[in-house]
């Protein structure tokens, strides 16, 4: 029996959808192979710990009854650890994080994994902070041959007239304008013009803000599965075509009337595909990611384009990511069950123990 402690929530502008995709992956895990342990990360950094096989934690309103003992971080997981640690049915534990934008996606959560030496989910720290770092990602893998959009950056305390100014020269209207380091759409704005592009950089606060020129085509993203250093599972590209919206905002992510995503994206030449699908793999190596990512691009005229790279994409029965994967046969049972037996085969070459020692002593 593998113990599985999923972690959901935390204090993200993307709790509620980290709190769905928590749920879903709790219950998605076979029974009869994992023993999941539900772990809910309060807004205010705390740690609640359901019992065993109660996904309703994660549905559950704020209850203070129940607060483990101490509800710190490291105590928490070092009690979760010697409980699984100590019961002889117990082959492994694997924490899985579906915490989805910052402290859960930018490294934070998965360098208290590796100081505590728990095996998880996902990529380690380095990946996770560039990858969900808008800015020093996109510069990241455009060093390394991958084609981006035209762009500006505005840094803080943002100038408004020369960034306008700079803007309206080098890339004309429409416009995307990104903060550093958000996700589901959060944090991204399709601008038209330099009213509400000033708009946009007095409410960007101390964010640097990345404006990118508007794309015409169509978006397509592509999961791909593996660890460092193995071989990696590229899965079919979804298409993605907003209804009656200006671009795949975070409206058109998790309501389904208001988005067709289809796989594979329709009328797109396979060739294109296979393109499309290399780069993802590219990127997810360049970046460094373990066991997934989803990587986004736009099919303009002159081929694809990357837009960013997520390492804990959406889990919930709108996501992308179990579209792609039950298109190419594996359920979403079986993805969930796949995630948890790469984070045990995966090696961290930035973590500051020799696991096999650390076992050894146990």
């Amino acid at each position: 029996m593998i113990d599985v402690a999923v972690l959901g929530g935390g204090p993200s502008a993307e709790r509620e959808i980290s709190l769905r995709s928590a749920a879903a992956v709790a219950q998605a895990l076979p029974a009869q192979r994992f023993r999941v342990t539900p772990i809910r990360v309060e807004s205010d950094g705390r740690f609640l710990v359901g019992s065993i096989g109660d996904e309703s934690l994660f549905t559950a309103p704020h209850d203070r009854d129940r607060r483990p003992p101490s509800d710190e971080a490291g105590r928490v997981l070092c009690g979760w650890l010697e409980s699984a640690r100590g019961d002889a049915d117990s082959e492994a534990q694997v924490v899985f994080p579906a915490l989805h934008g910052s402290y859960g996606e930018d490294g934070v959560v998965q360098g208290l994994l590796l100081a505590h030496r728990v095996a998880f989910v996902g990529s380690s720290v380095g990946a996770s902070a560039l990858a969900l770092d808008k800015v020093t990602s996109r510069q990241f893998v455009q060093s390394l041959g991958l084609p981006v959009a035209p762009a500006v950056l505005s840094l803080p305390p943002h100038q408004n007239g020369s960034v306008l100014g700079e803007v309206a020269e080098r890339l004309g209207w429409p416009v995307f304008a990104k903060l550093d380091s958000s996700g589901s759409s959060l944090g991204v704005e399709r601008v038209d013009s330099a009213d509400r592009l000033a708009a946009f950089l007095d409410s960007a606060g101390l964010h640097r803000v990345i404006i990118e020129a508007a794309l015409d085509g169509l978006e397509v993203s592509v999961p791909v599965l593996g660890n460092r250093g193995e071989s990696l599972r590229v899965l079919t590209p979804v298409g993605i075509r907003p209804k009656g919206r200006e671009f795949f905002d975070h409206t058109a992510k998790y309501d389904p009337s208001a988005c067709e995503e289809l796989v594979p994206p329709p009328g797109v030449d396979p060739e294109l595909i296979h393109l499309v699908q290399d780069l993802a793999r590219t990127a997810h190596r360049l970046v460094g990611c373990d066991g997934v990512s989803r990587s986004d691009f736009i099919l303009t005229e002159d081929g694809p384009v990357f837009l960013e790279i997520n390492t804990i994409p959406g889990l919930t029965e709108e996501s992308l990511l179990p579209k792609c994967a039950a298109h190419d046969g594996l359920p979403f049972s079986e993805l969930c069950a796949l995630l948890v037996e790469l984070a045990l085969r995966a090696e961290r070459p930035e973590a500051c123990f020799d696991r096999s020692a650390s076992e050894a002593h146990r």
